[in-house]
């Protein structure tokens, strides 16, 4: 995805947040419509989700992996997480 009107869409819900007007209110004033706002604000809630699952999960995929000892030795615990196999 393009960032340039990720980014843009990012200052405008940032602005209309720190405006304090409803959506309506504010988007009637910006000559925008709330189905665009909506839409933005759906996109840029799922690119903050994506980063922020990127940053707490895989950073910690790659180092310290041990295998849990057991007889079926079925299990690899990660850190801050176990998967079962």
């Amino acid at each position: 995805m393009d960032q340039k009107p990720l980014e843009l869409w990012k200052q405008r819900i940032s602005d209309r947040k720190a405006s304090g007007l409803k959506v309506t209110d504010w988007c009637d004033k910006n000559n925008l419509t709330k189905h665009a706002y909506y839409y933005w604000m759906k996109r840029v809630k799922a690119d903050i989700q994506k980063s922020i699952l990127q940053y707490l999960f895989l950073p910690k995929l790659n180092p310290n992996i041990y295998r849990r000892k057991g007889p079926r030795n079925r299990s690899l615990i990660l850190p801050g997480m176990i998967l079962i196999l």
